[in-house]
């Protein structure tokens, strides 16, 4: 509609379009200056409100929806998870535009409907959801930044959005979706592959399989090489080592752990070792040759299992993070400048102080020269860049909240 209008092209007026919204979505703007996003935001209030009105029912249901092609588990289509991404980036551009108008309640109510909204999809079965999930609350945790900056927001207000914040409950367990779905899916796609024989490895690798791995002949030889009681027994025996390290609470332990593990799978993968592999069977080896089948249908499954978990200790840094932001902003407020250390926040207004998940040591806080605040997590290497995160120049690791007053 915009590349009607203006009579350009539709990729750039996409292009300049998202950086706009991208603005709009971290900073409270006027009509006047986003006349397109807000026109956006008109078209949509009634979708946006259903939105909002949803995020506050207690559970949360989505259908499996299957590909026709490749009725599988590892298959099913997640149109409304990803579809809710949208929506999200629509509520807080609302936020802003509310705050900048002087609603401050109403900008928090759509702030705080993202974050809940985060905690229903994390009630999907898949890791893709529990992604989706983490994704959404990390873009209301962006805007929340921005809220608290905010001096149209009182410290009276700022304690009550502290208290719904301690009160959502927490983003997904990776392990627990990892122990229940996930599982589930390795027992389908090899439930799959005994009736389908190879041809089923379509719905697994990416391009096709040989075109003989469909026939009859293929199905018949796979089950005679394979013993797929091996194959489920193995790949239980993996899920439980791989949930027990995704439990462990130490960062640097569970990373070594997870990566031993994915060190231990077979490398290659897919069709390339499936002729090897009944050879080996039939050669002798049947129980050895089933143990290596599995060991590559675990490669295929849990490539995204570390990544799963990684995302889910960014996403609880960053919560841990906004919580002690909204602490420090509300310390600001009543007592005129930031404290001189974090232990000032306790026990009043955080009755504890989070610590860092990838430390388990108090986050690093430095008051700043223009009389704000960088507080922040030194990230996945585990050492201080200074608030240097990703896309810095030099870049870091860390993982940053910060306020700098105009």
């Amino acid at each position: 509609e915009l590349a009607d209008i203006s009579g350009q092209h539709v990729g750039d007026v996409s292009e300049a379009f998202s950086e706009i919204r991208a603005e709009a979505l971290s900073r409270p703007w006027t009509r006047d200056e986003f006349p397109e996003v807000a026109a956006m935001l008109e078209r949509n209030t009634a979708a946006l409100d259903l939105i909002v009105a949803a995020s506050r029912r207690p559970r949360y249901y989505s259908p499996l929806i299957v590909d026709i092609e490749h009725p599988m588990l590892i298959s099913v289509l997640l149109p409304i998870e990803q579809q809710q991404r949208e929506g999200v980036r629509q509520l807080t551009s609302r936020a802003m535009l509310k705050l900048e108008e002087g609603d401050a309640e109403g900008a928090w109510e759509d702030l705080l409907s993202c974050h809940r909204l985060a905690r229903r999809l994390s009630e999907n079965w898949s890791m893709i959801g529990g992604l989706v999930s983490i994704a959404i609350d990390a873009n209301a945790v962006e805007s929340d930044e921005a809220y608290l900056e905010s001096d149209a927001v009182t410290a009276e207000k700022l304690r009550k959005c502290l208290r719904d914040l301690e009160n959502l409950e927490p983003l997904p367990v990776m392990a627990d979706i990892v122990d229940q779905g996930e599982r589930l899916m390795f027992v389908d796609s090899v439930n799959q592959l005994m009736r389908g024989g190879t041809g089923a490895l379509s719905g697994l690798l990416e391009g096709d399989t040989p075109e003989d791995y469909n026939s009859s002949g293929s199905h018949s030889l796979l089950n005679a090489a394979i013993d797929w009681d091996v194959v489920l027994t193995v790949g239980h025996e993996r899920y439980d080592e791989i949930v027990a390290a995704m439990r462990i609470e130490d960062y640097a332990t569970r990373s070594a752990e997870l990566q031993r593990i994915s060190d231990d799978f077979r490398p290659g993968s897919g069709a390339a070792v499936i002729q090897p592999l009944i050879m080996e069977s039939l050669s002798g080896d049947r129980d050895g040759a089933s143990r290596e089948f599995a060991e590559m249908l675990l490669a295929l499954l849990t490539a995204t299992v570390t990544h799963g978990r990684e995302a889910e200790t960014r996403g609880t840094t960053r919560n841990r993070l906004i919580r002690i932001g909204f602490a420090l902003a509300i310390h600001q407020r009543e007592h005129g400048e930031f404290p001189e250390s974090l232990d000032a926040l306790v026990p009043d207004p955080l009755d504890e102080l989070p610590l860092d998940p990838y430390t388990s040591q108090p986050f690093i806080y430095q008051r700043t020269e223009d009389a704000g605040f960088r507080l922040y997590s030194v990230g996945e290497n585990l050492q201080d860049d200074g608030g240097a995160s990703f896309g810095d120049e030099p870049p870091g690791d860390d993982i940053i909240i910060e306020i700098r007053p105009e």
